[in-house]
């Protein structure tokens, strides 16, 4: 060290740990958002979240095998609750009975739809899941994960709120507690501004 300060080297190291630091500490704080509505959360963009958006179209093959095939689009006009999942997933499970137990209360105002995603899960699996559960909406069969990468579903569960208009006003990543669920649907129901 010539004068009393430090090499040039040494200077640049500190300034590069220093940029990693806080490039560390940014991701942080985008990761821990996760679904949730406190902190900062890319999913909480509008463009990553789909929010404010037309919920995608698709046309897939129910789970129940019978021919029949199921839309989004089929139900517009009611509040609809579209949820990704799969028999494997602990979360999924975890979540499965307060969505049963919140389709039963909801029924007639909200409709569910289902989406497994079938090309990392197995048809038969995924039927004894809705068994079960004894889950009683239609679900949908992403054979090729099309319908997952429309919806840019990168962790299941993952859960859409969408209005009667097919508008996605919400979206939550993870397994949905009982009180979060009756918010949302709540709030799908009644939207805000409506006395």
């Amino acid at each position: 060290m010539r004068g009393g300060h430090p090499p040039s080297s040494l200077l640049w190291l500190v300034g590069t740990l220093t940029g990693l630091g806080i490039l560390l500490a940014v991701a942080s704080v985008f990761l821990q958002g996760g679904g949730s509505s406190s902190g900062i959360s890319p999913l909480a963009l509008p463009v990553f979240s789909l929010q404010g958006q037309r919920a995608p179209q698709f046309k897939a093959p129910l789970l129940a095998g019978d021919g029949k095939t199921v839309t989004p689009r089929q139900f517009l006009g009611k509040p609809l609750l579209i949820n990704f999942w799969a028999s494997w997933c602990p979360p999924c499970n975890q979540e499965e009975t307060t969505l049963v137990k919140a389709a039963r209360q909801y029924a007639g105002r909200v409709q569910f739809l289902g989406v497994n995603v079938t090309d990392k899960d197995s048809v038969e699996a995924a039927q004894r899941f809705d068994a079960v559960y004894k889950v009683g909406w239609p679900t949908a069969r992403d054979m090729s994960g099309s319908i997952s990468s429309m919806y840019r579903v990168l962790a299941i569960p993952t859960t859409f709120f969408v209005n009667p208009d097919g508008v996605v006003v919400a979206r939550v990543e993870g397994p949905l507690g009982a009180d979060q669920l009756a918010a949302e649907l709540n709030r799908l129901i009644r939207p805000t501004g409506d006395g």
